[in-house]
């Protein structure tokens, strides 16, 4: 029940937060200082490090800075503009984004699904408040960025291009894995079989099956479920059919827009 919970938040997290909210800017390469932190020199010698270190191991490193949150949690804001600018390679997800709010006094590293392994929450913690903040409650911006950057460098692999491996988790057995997906995922089918309709299939499939399998709340769960992607798929449908675009499953990554840039929340945040 707890792998259908996780399921559940990651989904909301991932494809439910909406992506317009707010004003997010365009990139403008590996260091993006809009609220002007550093100098014209640090800028250049830090976008040559981040754009080697794409070079060297395709992984994609940027940092960005801005005045304000406009009233945003720093963990969505961080979330949609990692997925707004898709950061990190398509098939690998091995993006990471520094993102600094000035006027708010808060940093988040936001870490692709491909560098979970290497940086992990904890990782991303750590050096926050080891290594950045106590620079910037100094005001010395620069200062910790740079040894953020460092410590970040330190922890991946160069010579493999890959993030350093992790030992593996031990899994579900096969049978209840294979159940829990494969209600999830029969939902799913459903949900975007039903996405150009006002009829909610998704979520009433999802208690159904949850009553006929599980108990009365992992039927409850599984509706959530089932809900939640009729809203998601529904709302993508009506804005890729709006604009024009092809609607088939392909095109729009069954239904969820596609594209790089996927993190799903991991990374850690602070103030200073």
């Amino acid at each position: 029940m707890s792998r259908i919970v996780g399921l559940l938040a990651l989904i909301y997290f991932v494809f439910a937060s909406p992506l317009f909210a707010v004003s997010y800017p365009q990139p403008t390469g590996y260091v993006n200082d809009y609220a002007s932190l550093y100098t014209a020199d640090f800028r250049q010698s830090l976008n040559s490090q981040l754009e080697s270190l794409d070079k060297q191991t395709t992984v994609q490193f940027v940092v960005v800075t801005v005045n304000s949150l406009e009233g945003e949690p720093i963990e969505n804001y961080a979330v949609n503009l990692f997925k707004s600018w898709a950061i990190g390679q398509k098939g690998k997800d091995n993006g990471l984004l520094l993102l600094i709010s000035k006027e708010d006094r808060q940093l988040r590293f936001e870490v692709g699904y491909g560098l979970e392994g290497a940086i992990t929450d904890g990782t991303a913690g750590s050096i926050i408040r080891n290594d950045i903040t106590p620079s910037f409650k100094e005001g010395d911006y620069e200062a910790g960025t740079q040894v953020g950057v460092n410590q970040i460098f330190s922890r991946l692999d160069f010579n493999s291009g890959l993030p350093t491996p992790t030992p593996s988790v031990p899994k579900l057995p096969f049978s209840t894995n294979a159940l829990v997906y494969a209600f999830i995922f029969f939902i799913y089918f459903i949900s975007y079989m039903a996405r150009s309709r006002e009829f909610f299939a998704g979520g009433v499939v999802g208690f159904i099956v949850g009553l006929i399998f599980t108990t009365l709340t992992g039927a409850a769960i599984l509706a959530l479920i089932g809900f939640l992607l009729d809203f998601i798929l529904s709302r993508n449908y009506k804005q890729i059919s709006a604009s024009g675009k092809p609607t088939d499953f392909f095109s729009t990554f069954g239904g969820f827009k596609g594209g790089g840039g996927r993190s799903g929340g991991g990374g850690a945040s602070s103030g200073w």
